[in-house]
């Protein structure tokens, strides 16, 4: 789990960075001409990863044949996928009346068989929970793509900056990942083992077509309907939770399906992980989301004036964020279960209710103003995960485990306290006024750590691993201020301090005392 937030961590650490450069440099037309182009290419790509990898993974004997098969499949597919897109991207231009889209499109379509190339590598490290060589692949393609993205930005280049910058991240991903996993194909193929991995693979493929309308539909139908800028707007601040959401819970994501599969057969055992897992998520996500959406004023502020009609959509989709962070572990649960057909349905009816929200909030938005509409459709967003998709998910989960509703909410409830009091202290900072004066920096700075205040008090009051956490702190510091004071006689007599002699913490504070 270490080397998965390193992993997810550092790309999104430079990620975060590298956006902030781009986005203050390009404007919000250039990241909606790409948003547009990216969500047709990642479309195509899903079809690839999500299918195949969750299916090896889940695998409980899986065989050198299965990886073999798995591979020319992925490759045969992916070779067939990117015709298919590039035939299709003058269409998809088109349809947007965005004529430059046709020519990224094209260029992106490359990152379809880069992407087929490391599927079966990817899927066999993650099965292993082997995340270092995951963690050196992924930092090492972000830091050289961005920085490739930055200085294509500064010499003009525009939109194509940013599509050198993924463009560039693949081609890495794919050098390191194949230098540091030691397992290589075979010209073998087996249609028996096909047969095996396609049978579990295919409900996943399609769950995750689901998923995909559910969380990429904003770019598809914003575009369509509003053009590049909104587009722009809208994903810059849903960049900022997704980024938040891939640190805080994706990296758990990463580690719980393993996992969880293998307890597949000893439920109270699966259950009780789950419930780790859940409130592990939430106790990441939840605090820091109200972080993020007090600050999210100052924030973009720091980014440009052109970027301001983006705060108030990004406090909203914060609210989204943290309905995700609770509903996000129920794909796994229900993978490692073998129930993808159950997931499929699920992902489906998601996506299809997502879209047609998106659709209506379109149609009601499209006189209002550029902040209006980029802000409406936060609000359709945040009406479908908060009241629908939630109630849904829980409802799924309790009739899934043997979990009481009770246990799910005295996880999940400190942490949702903590980001409410985030929130509320970090507008309180800003309210007050005395950092109007302030620089941007500084009054972002300052916003942050009054925020951060305000959700560690009421973890460490309410939440017990925290108490746990401040409780061992002070121990160390009492022990260390003990020792200090300790004669050389006294530390010669006795060398071993008593956490040395038992392992003890608290016989320490208790001697030490």
């Amino acid at each position: 789990m270490r080397w998965s937030y390193v992993m997810d961590g550092g790309r999104q650490g430079i990620t975060m960075l590298v956006t902030l450069v781009l986005a203050a440099i390009l404007g919000p037309a250039a990241f909606g001409t790409v948003a547009m182009a990216t969500v047709y290419v990642l479309f195509l790509q899903m079809l690839l990863q999500q299918g195949m990898i969750p299916a090896l993974i889940q695998r409980k004997d899986l065989r050198p044949e299965h990886l073999d098969s798995a591979f020319w499949m992925v490759m045969a597919t992916s070779g067939a996928l990117t015709v298919v897109s590039i035939a299709l991207s003058g269409w998809w231009a088109g349809v947007n009346r965005l004529p430059d889209l046709q020519a990224v499109i094209s260029v992106l379509s490359i990152l379809i068989p880069i992407k087929g190339l490391v599927v079966v590598q990817e899927a066999r490290l993650r099965r292993q929970m082997n995340f270092r060589p995951l963690a050196i692949r992924t930092t090492t393609s972000v830091l050289v793509g961005g920085v490739v993205g930055v200085i294509m930005a500064v010499q003009g280049m525009g939109v194509w900056a940013l599509v050198a910058q993924q463009v560039t991240t693949g081609v890495v991903e794919l050098v390191v990942l194949w230098s540091v996993s030691g397992w290589r194909p075979r010209l073998r193929f087996s249609s028996r083992c096909a047969k095996e991995l396609l049978g579990f693979s295919a409900g996943s493929s399609l769950a995750s077509f689901g998923v995909f309308i559910n969380n990429r539909s904003d770019a598809l139908l914003i575009g369509l309907f509003f053009g590049p800028a909104a587009v722009g707007l809208y994903r810059f601040a849903s960049r900022w939770v997704d980024m938040l959401i891939e640190v805080s819970v994706r990296s758990l994501q990463a580690v719980s399906l393993p996992e969880l599969s293998r307890f597949q057969d000893d439920r109270e055992r699966f259950d009780e992980r789950l419930l780790a897992v859940l409130g592990l998520s939430s106790l990441l996500a939840l605090p820091a989301l109200g972080i993020l959406a007090a600050a999210s004023g100052p924030l973009m502020a720091l980014v440009g004036p052109e970027w301001s009609d983006a705060v108030v959509p990004l406090q909203i989709l914060c609210g989204v964020g943290a309905a995700k962070a609770l509903v996000l572990f129920n794909g796994p649960m229900l993978q490692a279960l073998g129930r993808t057909g159950q997931l499929a349905a699920l992902a489906w009816a998601a996506g299809v209710l997502s879209a047609l929200g998106f659709v209506v909030a379109a149609v009601i938005l499209r006189d209002v103003s550029a902040e209006g509409q980029v802000a409406g459709m936060a609000v359709s967003r945040l009406l479908l995960y908060g009241l629908v998709f939630l109630a849904v998910n829980l409802f799924l989960l309790l009739r899934v485990t043997t979990l009481s509703l009770d246990r799910v909410v005295r996880v999940v409830a400190p942490s949702a306290a903590a980001g409410f009091a985030a929130l509320v202290v970090g507008q309180g900072v800003q309210a007050t006024g005395w950092a109007n004066g302030l620089s941007a920096q500084l009054r972002f700075a300052a916003v942050v750590l009054g925020a951060s205040f305000g959700a560690v008090g009421v973890l460490v009051v309410w939440e017990p691993r925290c108490r746990g956490v401040v409780s061992e702190l002070r121990c160390r510091l009492v022990s260390a201020l003990g020792a200090g004071s300790r004669s050389p006689r006294a530390r010669t007599a006795n060398p071993k301090t008593p956490r040395d002699q038992d392992g003890s913490l608290a016989h320490s504070c208790a001697e030490e005392g």
